[in-house]
This record gives structure tokens, sequence and C-alpha cells, in this order.
């Protein structure tokens, strides 16, 4: 069984413990992680659960492909769970991740290269991304 490396990585994301965001992803040698840029914005847990919804349904009109990872920990207190939702461009060089989780109240976006070459221009998969959550009503 061939195991992509874009699963490869969200596997690798899905075991670390939660630190908010992991700080150092194991890349190809030559190759950096770069975050071009990054978001937050406020949301109730039900609103959460619709934009990961959201995403999944709209990925495509954008020019991304959606996967999704969710996390749960039963020893915080309360019990952590979080859902990240990778939204990538057909390439794979452009990626943006969204994560909500019970802990907080704000979704963290992030739009990087994700260990691959920087293949193309992600501003515009960036500007089509953030017009999306403006029409669905997220409004950042």
């Amino acid at each position: 069984m061939k195991l992509s490396l874009v699963a490869f990585a969200a596997a690798v994301v899905a075991g670390l413990p939660d630190t908010s965001y992991a700080t150092t992803l194991a890349c190809l040698p030559g190759v950096r992680a770069h975050v071009y840029e990054r978001r937050a914005f406020a949301i109730s847990a039900n609103d959460a659960k619709r934009l990961h919804l959201d995403l999944e349904r709209h990925a495509g009109e954008i020019g991304l492909s959606y996967s999704s990872v969710g996390g749960y920990d039963p020893y915080k207190k309360p019990p952590l769970r979080s859902m990240d939702s990778i939204l990538q461009s057909k390439s794979v060089a452009t990626v943006i991740e969204v994560r909500t989780s019970n802990s907080s109240r704000y979704a963290q976006v992030t739009v990087g290269n994700n260990c691959f070459e920087p293949r193309e221009d992600w501003r515009p998969y960036w500007q089509k991304f953030n017009a999306l959550l403006n029409r669905l009503g997220y409004g950042i």
C-alpha cells in the first residue's frame, strides 16, 4: 500500500500532542516549510462544525481539494477535541489549513507550502479562500 506524502504528513500531525500548531515539519532535504500568511477569527462551537462542513462542500469551487484530521485527547480536562481542515492545490504546493478546537474560541488559519517546493503563486488561492469565507458568512 503506497502512502502519499500528504497523508503521511497529516498522520504525523494527528499523532502529535496538541500544541496549537506543530512548530517543526520534517521536510525533504533542501525543502523548507513556509507559512505565507496566518489569520484567526472568533467562532462558536456550532459555527466551527459548520465551517468544516462548508469547507468540505465548497473547496472544489476555489480549485482546492479537501481532507481533514480530527483529534481527541481524553486526558485533558475537559477532554480536547480538535479538527483540522486541509485544502490543497492540485500541485499540492499550496496548502491552507484551518484548525478549531474546544479549547479555543478562534479558528486558526494558515496558508503555506507544507514542505513542497513553491511551484505556484499562493495568493490567488488565499484571495479566493477569504472571499469564500466572507460569502459563507464567516466575515474575516
